[in-house]
C-alpha cells in the first residue's frame, strides 16, 4: 500500500518537475485544466502557509480562526521541514504517507481482531476520497490514523491512551472525534463513568485550543457557518451542482451512508451495549454525521469523499464483526471508486 501511494506521489512530482508544492494547490495555475475548481486553491494550502509563518500566516488563510484550529499536521510539517518552506513541502507528503501505512496497519489490526483478513484494510487508503487527501496535502490521513489508533487503544483497555490519541487527532482535524463521541455514548448506554471521564478529556485540548484563538484572532461569523449543521437529513443535496459529482458522491458516500446508517441502526437498537452495538453505533454515528453535514461541505465533492472516508473505515470493521458476508462487496465497491483516479486529470 505504501509503495503504491509512494509511485502514484513520484508521478505527480515527476509531471510537475519534482516540485513538491505541486501536491499543495495554492496558486491558480495549479488549477489550469482542472476539474475540481477554478483559480482558488484547495484547503493544503492554507495548512502549508500555517507551516511556513505559524504566527503570522492570517492574511493567506480564508478563514483564520477556522484553519488554524487544525494545527497538528502544519506544525508536524514545520518541524520535520526545519522550518525550511521547501523542507515542509516535502515533509507534508512524507505525513500523509507514514499515516497512511500506519493507518492501514492500525486498521488491519482491528480487521484481524474482529476474525477478517488484515489485508481488506487496503481499500481504505486507495480509495478515491483518501487518493484526494494524499494529492492535495490534506489533514485526512493523520487525523484518521490518530482516530483509529485511538480505537484501537480504547479496545485495548488503554482509555487514557485513547482519549490522547484521540485529542491529537481533534487538532489535527474535527472528523477524529466523532469516534470518541460514539464511544461516549456507548459508555453511557453501558454506565461506563470512568471511560465517559476518560474520552471527554479528549475534546478539552480541542476546546482549549478554540477559545486560544477567539482570543486571539478573533471569533469569525463564518466558523459557524463552516460548523452548523443542517436539520434535516441529507438536506444539502440540493447544493451539489453538478451532475458528475451528484455521482460520485452518491455512489460512495450518501448512499452508502443512507443505507448502512440504518442498518446499524437495527443492530444498535438490538444490542446496543455489546461489542457489537458498539461497532454498530460507531457506523451510525458516521452516518448521521454524513446526513447533517454543513453546507459548505455539501458544497464541495471532494470534502464529502473526504468526510466518508471515517464511515468506510467504520463499516468495514462494523461488517467484519456482524455481516462478513457483506464485506467482500463493500470493498470491492469502494476500491472500484479508485479506478475514478484514471478520469481525473488533475490528480497528475
Amino acid at each position: 500500500m505504501a509503495l503504491a501511494l509512494l509511485l502514484f506521489d513520484l508521478k505527480v512530482l515527476a509531471n510537475h518537475g519534482w516540485n513538491p508544492r505541486a501536491f499543495i494547490f495554492e496558486r491558480p495555475a495549479d488549477l489550469a485544466d482542472h476539474p475540481w475548481g477554478g483559480g482558488t486553491g484547495y484547503d493544503g494550502q492554507f495548512s502549508y502557509a500555517i507551516a511556513v509563518d505559524p504566527l503570522d500566516a492570517q492574511d493567506k488563510l480564508d478563514q483564520p480562526d477556522f484553519r488554524y484550529r487544525r494545527i497538528v499536521y502544519p506544525l508536524l510539517a514545520r518541524m520535520l521541514g526545519l522550518g525550511n518552506p521547501t523542507g515542509i513541502a516535502w515533509a507534508m507528503l512524507v505525513i500523509n504517507l507514514i499515516a497512511a501505512a500506519s493507518g492501514c496497519i492500525v486498521l488491519g489490526e482491528l480487521l484481524a481482531r474482529r476474525g477478517a483478513s488484515r489485508w481488506l484494510a487496503l481499500v481504505m487508503p486507495l480509495s478515491l476520497g483518501y487518493l484526494v487527501a494524499v494529492r492535495a496535502d490534506l489533514t485526512e490521513p493523520l487525523a484518521l490514523a490518530l482516530a483509529l489508533g485511538g480505537w484501537l487503544a480504547f479496545e485495548k483497555g488503554r482509555s487514557g491512551w485513547a482519549a490522547c490519541l484521540f485529542a491529537v487527532g481533534g487538532l489535527t482535524k474535527e472528523m477524529a472525534l466523532i469516534l470518541p463521541a460514539a464511544l461516549v455514548v456507548w459508555q453511557l448506554l453501558k454506565k461506563g463513568w470512568r471511560e465517559i471521564a476518560l474520552l471527554t478529556t479528549s475534546l478539552l485540548p480541542y476546546l482549549f485550543w478554540s477559545i486560544v484563538l477567539t482570543a486571539w484572532l478573533g471569533a469569525s461569523p463564518m466558523t459557524a457557518y463552516q460548523t452548523r449543521p443542517l436539520l434535516i437529513p441529507f438536506e444539502g443535496i440540493r447544493y451539489l451542482t453538478d451532475p458528475a459529482s451528484k455521482v460520485i458522491v452518491g455512489l460512495w458516500v450518501l448512499a452508502p451512508a443512507a443505507m448502512v446508517g440504518l442498518w446499524a441502526a437495527w443492530d444498535t437498537w438490538r444490542d446496543p451495549t455489546s461489542i457489537r452495538g458498539h461497532d454498530a453505533l460507531l457506523v451510525l454515528t458516521q452516518a448521521i454525521f454524513i446526513a447533517l453535514m454543513p453546507k459548505p461541505t455539501w458544497e464541495d465533492p471532494l470534502a464529502i469523499l473526504r468526510v466518508g472516508l471515517g464511515l468506510l473505515a467504520a463499516l468495514l470493521i462494523w461488517m467484519a464483526a456482524l455481516h462478513r458476508r457483506a464485506l467482500p462487496f463493500a470493498v470491492a465497491w469502494w476500491a472500484s471508486s479508485g479506478l475514478a483516479l484514471i478520469l481525473a486529470a488533475g490528480m497528475w
